[in-house]
């Protein structure tokens, strides 16, 4: 009697021919594989860059909040900075966070490629929504510092307000940018198949 590879325990040739089918990466056409590829490429270096310049400015405002705080050692002060410094650091070991496991495809596959970037999208999207907390968390802190050691002067209220306006702005574009592209790229995976 004929055992079937059910019974045998055998992976059965044609359930193999099958899954191999249904797992095969659709390739598109060798010059679109080779755009989303450079694209992806390019992607990276300028994650690369940014990365480098998103922590070289950390330090330099680590510094910058410890020279203050060395200045100017009064109570109110030295918390503030010491706040600043914690949120600092917390911006940088997050930004670190998010980047896990976006440098590169799983496979050499276009839909490796395209879920990565998927994946990149997602990400910015959460670590900007991130960008809006820690905002937050330091108008908290630099509030009562402008009122209770500057005396709430009109410039400080100025500064503050400019900057915080400019970040917005900046937040609200590259949530956009970022929406869009995630956009662009779910609807080539979904071609993909």
């Amino acid at each position: 009697m004929t055992r079937t590879p059910r019974e045998t325990g055998e992976p059965d040739d044609e359930l193999l021919e099958w899954r191999a089918g249904w797992q095969a990466d659709p390739e598109p056409a060798p010059e679109v594989r080779d755009l989303i590829r450079r694209r992806v490429k390019r992607r990276s270096l300028k994650m690369a860059l940014s990365t480098a310049g998103e922590l070289v400015t950390g330090i330099a405002m680590l510094v910058f909040v410890a020279w203050s705080a060395l200045r100017d050692p009064t109570a109110i002060n030295v918390g503030a900075m010491a706040c600043l410094a914690l949120l600092i650091l917390w911006a940088m070991s997050f930004s670190l966070w998010y980047l896990r496991g976006t440098w590169r495809p799983r496979a050499e596959t276009t839909s490796a490629f395209v879920a990565l970037s998927v994946l990149r999208c997602q990400r910015r999207l959460q670590a900007l929504r991130a960008g809006w907390w820690l905002l937050a968390l330091e108008l908290a802190v630099m509030i009562p510092w402008i009122c209770l050691r500057l005396k709430a002067q009109a410039a400080a209220w100025s500064l503050l307000a400019f900057l915080t306006a400019l970040v917005s702005v900046c937040l609200i574009a590259a949530q956009r940018r970022t929406r869009r592209e995630l956009r662009e790229w779910e609807e080539m995976r979904a071609s993909l198949g």
